[in-house]
């Protein structure tokens, strides 16, 4: 790949032709890196870690969604790179969101600790077993909880189940203009999450391309071990969270561990061609709700900064979680 190439890539491109995959492949595999080209006034701004009481800070700016046609694992229709530009700061959780925090909300906890495979079972764990709903109610409660209290994000109506346990409603909307008018606690949008994510990389995870085959198979990624629990090293229960390494923002477990739900309802066909400005603020309708990051049982392919995943928004069960974001003034 010219000069200035380091000597890691060229020993994994040499490992993957050794296990079998064409020098193509391997090519394709440990140097697919985004060149999707930006409009001259798409800024992103310097990555540097800003948090405080497990709460990390992240300037508005501008980036690229998705991911290029040679990332392995990537959705055939969904997955179309975009330009998005996100016009307002806002702050987003360390980590996902914990048992200790939950139960602190006032919300029993459910998470699941004794099937096949399972949540672990501790107060620094991500909870578990949360309906999209459920994600809303601990939302509404910490921002009634925080000094001052702030203004709730969701109207949540005609609901069957108890906040925290199960919760399903016929209907929601937002409190604000829309999500991002909000001035409490909420879930992010795709379009932040991918953001913070991505912490400026163009990479398929924030510590580098992924240099497993590209067929959807368990295997040992060092860029991905490092950040991630997932199918190679994650076990049979998720882990408790800040134990690997964060991205360049602060943000811990963002691949892998627990699939986290977002604002979005899921659309199979992908992003919008043009440009966006502040995308998905509406709460559609729709019981499709995207997971973002993957889940301790994900392959490689499926801990991407661009997977895309889809649960029904009554559903719960191990290993699906959340993490909120609020709107900073």
């Amino acid at each position: 790949m010219g000069p200035g190439l380091d000597a890691g890539p060229r020993r994994d491109a040499a490992r993957l032709v050794d296990s079998g995959v064409t020098q193509e492949e391997a090519g394709m595999l440990v140097f697919c890196t985004s060149t999707f080209a930006l409009s001259p006034d798409c800024i992103h701004p310097a990555v540097k870690a800003e948090c405080a009481n497990g709460w990390c800070r992240i300037p508005k700016g501008c980036s690229v969604m998705g991911s290029p046609p040679c990332e392995p694992g990537r959705g055939a229709y969904d997955e179309d790179e975009v330009q998005v530009r996100l016009t307002h700061d806002f702050e987003i959780a360390a980590h996902e969101a914990t048992q200790q925090e939950w139960v602190q909300a006032g919300f029993a906890n459910r998470s699941i600790t004794d099937a096949a495979w399972s949540d672990c079972a501790a107060l620094d764990c991500p909870v578990g077993n949360v309906t999209w709903f459920d994600a809303l109610a601990y939302a509404n409660a910490l921002s009634l909880r925080h000094e001052p209290p702030l203004a709730a994000c969701y109207r949540l109506s005609m609901c069957t189940g108890t906040p925290g346990a199960g919760l399903v409603c016929a209907e929601v909307e937002t409190t604000a203009s829309s999500v991002y008018a909000c001035e409490g606690y909420r879930l992010p949008t795709e379009a932040e999450w991918e953001y913070a994510a991505r912490a400026g990389t163009r990479t398929p995870v924030y510590s580098g391309p992924l240099t497993s085959h590209a067929t959807l198979h368990c295997a040992h990624d060092p860029n991905l071990a490092a950040i991630a629990w997932y199918c190679d090293n994650g076990g049979t229960k998720t882990h408790p969270v800040e134990s690997l390494q964060p991205n360049a923002w602060g943000l811990y477990d963002l691949m892998g561990n627990t699939d986290e739900w977002v604002s979005n309802v899921f659309n199979g066909l992908g992003y919008q061609a043009d440009a966006a400005v502040d995308p998905w603020g509406d709460l559609d309708g729709g019981g499709d709700r995207v997971t973002r990051g993957g889940v301790i049982t994900a392959t490689s392919e499926g801990c991407r900064a661009a997977s895309r995943a889809s649960e029904d928004w009554a559903v719960h069960g191990p290993g699906l979680g959340f993490r909120l974001v609020r709107t900073l003034p």
